[in-house]
């Protein structure tokens, strides 16, 4: 296993833990009563799931927190939201993306994981075209980039605890992600 695939499953896995192992929407530690995922509210996530779980994901800015961080591996986009009551998160890792690059065809980790699919992270090997890499805002310590895609997954997502699979359709996100600077 190569290195940059090595840190990509490394993170995958750190996220699901962390987002698996956190408490319950109902504890102190939940998601924000009203998140927002962009300051200029451009953010959104949609697609849908169909398998082990059901989930039609059309979700807007309002509501929605999403982070992610780029490296010399590539960059993540990850989007979380309550949804009836429990925790769901869609990250996507996008590989081989340098800072502020766009591109057609790029290999994509499109994970679901949370406490909404129990104690289980699916994951699946899909395409993504970014059509926007965007900075947007420069702190002097990380380099905020609003990053917009749209993909597709040709097979299905699998469990990686329970072994159970997903459908993960056409998919379109608008995030963003931070990128460290360098110095």
């Amino acid at each position: 296993m190569s290195i940059p695939r090595v840190v990509s499953a490394a993170l995958t896995l750190a996220v699901a833990a962390f987002l698996v192992l956190s408490p319950s929407p109902s504890s102190s530690h939940a998601l924000a009563a009203q998140p927002s995922c962009m300051d200029d509210g451009s953010g959104f996530v949609r697609m849908t799931i169909a398998g082990a779980h059901d989930f039609d994901v059309d979700w807007d800015n309002a509501g929605t927190l999403c982070t992610g961080a780029g490296s010399r591996w590539g960059v993540g986009v990850n989007f979380a939201r309550t949804v009836d009551g429990a925790t769901l998160s869609l990250n996507f890792t996008i590989k081989q993306m340098a800072e502020g690059a766009t591109g057609t065809d790029l290999p994509v980790d499109v994970a679901v994981a949370g406490d909404a699919v129990g104690d289980d992270m699916f994951r699946a090997a899909c395409t993504v075209t970014v059509t926007e890499h965007e900075l947007i805002e420069d702190d002097g310590a990380t380099k905020a980039y609003r990053v917009a895609g749209a993909g597709e997954c040709a097979a299905p997502a699998t469990g990686m605890v329970g072994g159970g699979q997903l459908t993960i359709g056409s998919f379109e996100f608008s995030g963003e992600t931070d990128w460290p600077k360098e110095g």
